[in-house]
């Protein structure tokens, strides 16, 4: 987690914990060791830590935090080794929050169940879905800025480019820190630096071309 600490205060401060308000948080990422497909062959919904489950979490304290003015990250340790089959798994989170969708419209107004699915139908919003989701394995997966609606997948750009799971992470932070001081009004020098170093951070990824963008529809 990445909060503002000059222009909001810290409640409480133990070694390297730290209590902040909402409005503070700037960027979160969610990091798992291993994630799992959200449907089984049958199409049913898997147990366990799915990677709906991940999503529908970081969804949650996005919400908590925020909304759509925090940047957000899901990274994992395992799963898919390609873009593919990211987006496979991308598209079941689409159909069980539809699924969930018809659910709700069913149910009468005023119950608790009726409430839980409401809840996580927010917290899976196409606002609330990770602004970046990528694997150790290699799959990247970002919101296209000009289509925040839309999810590309990305490859390393180069011979000796490095992973693409982190460095995508480190890529979208810069960028996401370089319109932040540009909506402040930071200085000219500032704002250049923060430019220029996430130009060259993009040149080292590109779209897979493999593999067309999802639409989270």
């Amino acid at each position: 987690m990445v909060v503002e600490t000059l222009d909001t205060p810290v409640l409480l401060r133990v070694g390297d914990v730290a209590t902040v308000l909402p409005n503070a948080v700037r960027v979160l990422v969610e990091v798992k060791s291993g994630l799992v497909r959200p449907l089984t062959k049958g199409g049913r919904e898997a147990s366990g830590q799915t990677f709906f489950q991940a999503l529908l979490q970081l969804g949650r304290t996005r919400l908590v935090a925020g909304g759509s003015s925090v940047l957000t990250a899901l990274m994992s340790y395992a799963g898919p080794k390609k873009n593919s089959t990211l987006r496979g798994w991308i598209s079941d989170v689409l159909k069980l929050r539809s699924k969930r969708q018809k659910r709700s419209t069913r149910l009468g107004p005023r119950t608790n169940l009726r409430r839980v699915v409401d809840e996580e139908i927010s917290a899976l919003s196409n606002q609330m879905l990770p602004d970046l989701v990528v694997l150790d394995t290699g799959p990247v997966a970002r919101k296209v800025l000009s289509a925040p609606n839309e999810y590309e997948f990305l490859l390393p750009h180069g011979e000796h480019a490095p992973a693409p799971a982190v460095f995508a992470l480190i890529e979208q932070l810069v960028r996401t820190l370089s319109l932040s001081v540009a909506d402040e009004g930071s200085d000219v020098a500032v704002r250049d630096a923060y430019s220029r170093l996430s130009s060259v951070l993009g040149a080292l990824l590109k779209k897979d071309d493999s593999c067309d963008p999802i639409k989270l529809e």
